[in-house]
């Protein structure tokens, strides 16, 4: 009974010590997952022929396109594959080629920069067109401003004395007495009707009712002469002007010399 108590005790001891000393082993660690992308393999295209008769080597013909191509062959020589058949060739006798997505961002990239310099040369042309139009405007006011200037001076100091007295039938005619003189006239080429300045007043009068005062200190000559233009259409007064008397005809003075006693010549209408 004694030794059994003994035995006991003995796998009692036994199964501790096993237990303290008993480690579990960690579990196995799973296997690296494969790459999920294979690396990038270049496509060239031949830029001559190429024929070797040394095993190994892979020939080609101008134009192909060799895939799988692996630059690690060599300093010189690359690896590929066409047809089914793998081998090295010389790196010079080819050119890589851009793949698809580059070929892609490529051709955005220049369609995006032909955009952008479309728009810029058509705001460039606006500039230009907007300038231009500008420019003209303000040559076309300034020789506007020449021209009523030199209208300016080549009636100032001219006067013209009246011959008849003139009444007047329209709002933008000047009426005066034989005698006046009248001051700043207006001399159109080849126009019968003139204007003028009396008393304040600027108006038209028929060129044969008067004479001239003073000459202009310069004529221009024939050559020299603007376009004939009716004083109607353009005076040199802001005034309202009845179209039915803008080309009003002037009566012919009498042939004989004019005194103040011979009737005056009349303006028909």
């Amino acid at each position: 009974e004694r030794k059994k108590e003994e035995e006991r005790k003995k796998e009692e001891h036994k199964k501790k010590h096993t237990k303290k000393h008993h480690k579990k082993k960690p579990p196995a660690s799973p296997p690296p997952s494969p790459p999920k992308t294979r690396p990038r393999r270049l496509k060239v295209v031949a830029l001559y022929d190429f024929v070797s008769q040394t095993p190994g080597d892979l020939s080609f013909q101008k134009n192909d396109v060799i895939l799988n191509v692996d630059q690690r062959g060599g300093k010189n020589w690359w690896s590929g594959e066409l047809r089914g058949q793998s081998g090295y060739f010389p790196k010079n006798f080819v050119k890589v080629m851009e793949d698809d997505d580059k070929v892609k961002e490529r051709k955005d990239r220049e369609e995006r920069e032909k955009k952008e310099r479309e728009e810029k040369d058509l705001k460039e042309r606006a500039k230009k067109e907007r300038e231009r139009r500008e420019r003209e405007e303000k040559e076309k006011k300034e020789k506007e401003r020449k021209e009523k200037e030199e209208d300016r001076e080549k009636g100032k100091g001219v006067c013209a004395i009246a011959l008849y007295s003139f009444k007047g039938t329209d709002p933008a005619d000047l009426p005066f007495e034989v005698g006046d003189r009248i001051e700043d006239v207006k001399i159109p080429p080849g126009k019968k009707w003139w204007a003028g300045t009396l008393n304040g007043k600027t108006g038209y009068f028929p060129s044969n009712f008067v004479k001239i005062e003073q000459e202009p200190k310069e004529q221009p000559s024939p050559k020299q002469q603007p376009k004939p233009t009716s004083p109607r259409n353009s005076p040199p007064f802001k005034r309202t002007v009845s179209p039915q008397n803008q080309n009003r005809p002037v009566a012919a003075l009498p042939a004989t010399p004019v005194t103040h006693s011979s009737p005056p010549p009349t303006s028909s209408q």
